[in-house]
């Protein structure tokens, strides 16, 4: 007579969550707690969103990089305003910086003029010397108009111009499925004038994330002269969630 235990075979083995898809899994650590909003979201309405930036470096988070406020407000059916807020943190230093920015309600989010302020403080709040910034643009049809310090920049484009913070917003609006890539003249934070650029569909991802089992995301493609490319992620209801430039990543905040 044996003295062996009986052993039994596991009926079935749990399912091991799939990799996450380039460059998604750059953040892995930081979905780990990860939270997705709940309910409806009309991103042709008003809203307040607000994200945390990470900063990727070796393969691994950098740390906390920063804090990004967005809040649109419509003014008439094809026109709205966005109010910019955003906090850059540096050694013993932050960079501050807000704009107001009108803009058309298109696939684009065209801009038409804007009003942008940056200024560096210390840890405890107080300015630097000679730090302030402050820009105005104006936009037309074929053209953007900068204006610093009394000077004016003046810049043709054949392209529509998008503002790099509206494609936040834009994003949100763009239809989830393949579509003809949009080409357009890039206006980077607020002056910097990059052309030929062009955003486009990438397709659609199921995720695996600790605080939920599956996250179904739209993607979309931002490649084009002076950039990295950058990724930005959609959920079902067209708010977006990620972004994903280069080292610097964009988590919402839920």
């Amino acid at each position: 007579m044996s003295n062996k235990t009986a052993q039994t075979k596991p009926t079935g083995t749990t399912a091991k969550p799939k990799p996450l898809p380039m460059p998604l899994d750059m953040i892995e650590a930081a979905l780990a707690n990860f939270v997705p909003p709940v309910g409806e979201f009309n991103p042709d309405g008003d809203f307040t969103l607000s994200y945390k930036m990470l900063t990727v470096a070796g393969g691994g988070l950098g740390g906390h990089a920063g804090d990004l406020f967005l809040h649109k407000k419509a003014l008439s059916k094809n026109e709205a305003i966005l109010d910019f807020d955003f906090t850059k943190f540096g050694v013993n230093c932050k960079q501050k910086s807000k704009a107001k920015i009108r803009f058309k309600t298109d696939k684009l989010d065209s801009p038409i003029k804007w009003k942008y302020e940056s200024k560096l403080v210390d840890m405890q709040g107080n300015l630097f010397e000679n730090s302030e910034v402050q820009k105005f643009g104006i936009c037309k049809k074929n053209s953007v108009e900068i204006v610093y310090k009394n000077k004016k920049r003046k810049i043709k484009s054949k392209n529509p111009f998008a503002l790099s913070w509206l494609l936040f917003d834009a994003v949100q609006k763009l239809p989830r499925e393949k579509f003809e890539p949009i080409n357009f003249t890039l206006i980077d934070h607020f002056d910097q004038i990059k052309p030929d650029n062009q955003i486009s569909f990438h397709g659609s991802n199921v995720i695996d994330i600790p605080k939920k089992e599956k996250l179904k995301l739209h993607v979309y493609d931002q490649l084009g002269n002076g950039i990295v490319p950058i990724v930005y992620y959609v959920d079902d209801f067209g708010r977006l969630l990620f972004v994903v430039s280069g080292i610097e990543v964009y988590i919402l905040n839920s």
